[in-house]
């Protein structure tokens, strides 16, 4: 069986994210609400571990969902490029064009028109940059529609059994991670 053919987006401004990161930012303040409400509905409290518990419970939330929100805000705004080469799918903020990294890409929610992915980089990669977090990226058919026939092929195809060496030149001595059918 053939994999996709090689397809890759430019995410240059980012435009297309704002309504991911609004979603973001709601669904941080209603995990900020429910534990403000938590804490209320547990009120008087019963020791003083208990309040500071309760107490910190709300903060660290907002606190949590702030860096997230960051990050993702950081990201949308430098803009970003995924790429499918047929071996491997490879990813980098633009001013990173020579130090890709390698890795899978899963689809996460699949709306037909819209895409949520998590590209998670390859132990090498991971390495490199001192970090195991991945990347959550959006796509839209309306953002990218001369490619998104090609992307929705190559984030739902099989992946080569075990590639010899990366297609991608850039990169000498990282080879993409082998992926099993069920870690798509």
């Amino acid at each position: 069986m053939h994999s996709a053919p090689p397809v890759g987006i430019h995410c240059i401004d980012g435009g297309h994210d704002r309504w991911w990161l609004v979603g973001w930012l709601a669904a941080s303040l209603a995990a900020f609400g429910v534990s403000l409400l938590w804490c209320g509905l547990h009120w008087p409290w019963d020791n003083a571990a208990m309040r500071v518990a309760r107490a910190l419970s709300p903060a660290l939330c907002l606190l949590l969902s702030a860096a997230g929100l960051h990050r993702a805000w950081h990201i949308t705004r430098q803009g970003w490029q995924l790429r499918w080469d047929g071996q491997c799918w490879w990813w980098h903020l633009p001013a990173q064009v020579l130090d890709a990294d390698a890795g899978q890409v899963r689809v996460a929610v699949d709306l037909g028109g819209w895409l949520l992915l998590h590209f998670r980089p390859d132990p090498v990669s991971m390495r490199r940059r001192g970090t195991s977090a991945g990347t959550w990226l959006t796509a839209s058919h309306t953002r990218y529609p001369s490619e998104w026939h090609l992307l929705r092929c190559a984030v739902y195809s099989p992946r080569p059994a075990a590639p010899a060496m990366p297609a991608a030149t850039h990169h000498p001595g990282v080879s993409c991670p082998a992926t099993a059918p069920d870690e798509r």
